[in-house]
């Protein structure tokens, strides 16, 4: 079940990425070009590192820790757009709500695998 986590949270933050960089002015007006490019390439990377991990799952044996620090990573990216003003995050509901669904999925499947 986590392998599959790791696939959809890849598609996800690569998509998202993709999108923040060559959209990002018209998802968050007023926000630094740059600073919204610099993000786009961290979640691209993160979802590549998401999508490498998911297509070596059966063949490495990989540390819990790491699929820990994904899944919390979400978890704060969600209470940190909960936390932002609306002036700062215009989308700040549909943000919170898709990393803590990406939040949900990746614990549905940690608990799942817990032996």
């Amino acid at each position: 079940m986590k392998k599959w986590a790791y696939l959809i949270n890849g598609i996800a933050e690569l998509a998202g990425g993709i999108i923040l960089y060559f959209n990002g002015q018209n998802i968050f007006p007023g926000t630094s070009m740059i600073l919204l490019k610099i993000y786009a390439l961290a979640a691209a990377s993160l979802g590549l590192l998401s999508l490498l991990l998911y297509t070596g799952y059966d063949k490495y044996k990989y540390d819990n820790r790491l699929y820990l620090v994904f899944m919390f990573f979400q978890a704060a990216i969600a209470m940190s757009c909960y936390a932002a003003s609306p002036s700062e995050l215009p989308l700040k509901l549909e943000a919170c709500l898709f990393h803590l669904g990406l939040f949900v999925i990746f614990f549905i499947a940690y608990m799942k695998d817990v032996k």
